[in-house]
């Protein structure tokens, strides 16, 4: 692509602040597309995971850190659950966790948006 700009500068008729603005011009237009392209790609490659995922019959439900590089996963295989203590070295079976002990977490509760803005409002009114 350079070499492309270095000849269309070499047989232009402009001088030689409009050859740099030009150049300037397609950096920036070139800047700009990879920005998009890569914004593109990056939401097509999470769709993909996202979609192989969703296939998939296993699932890490939970994560907890225990140290740098150690920590404890429960991960349910179909509707079974699985402690794992997983470190950098290895991964250790640790039990198995009846379904009726997991318990279920309830949803996320969305309160919109107006809402909150209202409350924040009658806040600063008092």
């Amino acid at each position: 692509m350079f070499p492309y700009l270095a000849f269309l500068q070499a047989n232009s008729g402009w001088s030689s602040s409009q050859g740099t603005l030009g150049q300037l011009f397609v950096i920036v237009a070139s800047f700009v597309f990879i920005l998009v392209l890569a914004a593109y790609t990056t939401k097509w490659v999470a769709s993909a995971r996202n979609f192989t995922q969703r296939k998939s019959y296993l699932k890490v439900v939970e994560g907890v850190s225990l140290g740098l590089q150690a920590g404890l996963q429960l991960v349910k295989v179909g509707e079974r659950y699985f402690l794992l203590g997983v470190t950098k070295e290895q991964i250790t079976f640790i039990a198995e966790i009846p379904k009726d002990e997991i318990p279920l977490q309830p949803e996320a509760v969305k309160i919109p948006f107006e809402k909150y803005l209202n409350q924040y409002r009658h806040k600063d009114k008092s």
